[in-house]
């Protein structure tokens, strides 16, 4: 008796921790209305997601590779309250793009809601110059490097139309 009722309490606590993984899930896709691409993604350097929003109307692939966060040292290596963090991403280009691609085409946000801007010595920018354009067919690797506060985490990497 006593060991058929321990089956029943832990067959109802697989489906209980099964609904409560899968609403978290659907939450942390966070889509929002004009969200037309939505992808999370694993990086392995953190073990922690990160998300990719390419709000274009499929123009754009984006996928982050791999995310790295250093402390950021300023002069005399003493520490700037700011780490450095890098993404290595991929970006296909389904269609041509009717704007350059530039530093502002990308922001990071962080987990605190900040958004930030790569910064100009992002490997991107150097390879490609600080404006390029992507043309139906084409797929670039490389990386973006941005300073963020060293308590927030890098959460969402957006790639849109500059204003």
């Amino acid at each position: 008796m006593m060991r058929f009722r321990l089956e029943k309490i832990s067959k109802w606590l697989v489906v209980l921790s099964s609904v409560v993984a899968g609403i978290f899930a659907i939450q942390s896709l966070d889509l929002s209305p004009g969200t037309l691409i939505g992808f999370v993604h694993r990086v392995s350097d953190l073990h922690r997601q990160v998300r990719i929003n390419a709000l274009l109307r499929d123009s754009i692939l984006l996928t982050a590779d791999r995310v790295v966060e250093r402390p950021s040292l300023g002069a005399y290596g003493t520490d700037t309250g700011y780490k450095r963090v890098t993404i290595y991403f991929r970006i296909s280009c389904q269609r041509s793009l009717p704007f350059p691609v530039v530093p502002k085409c990308f922001t990071l946000v962080d987990s605190l809601g900040h958004g930030y801007q790569p910064l100009a010595a992002s490997a991107l920018f150097v390879e490609k110059g600080e404006e390029f354009w992507l043309q139906e067919g084409e797929e670039l690797k490389s990386s973006l490097f941005f300073e963020i506060p060293k308590d927030a985490r890098a959460y969402r990497l957006r790639f849109n139309q500059p204003r």
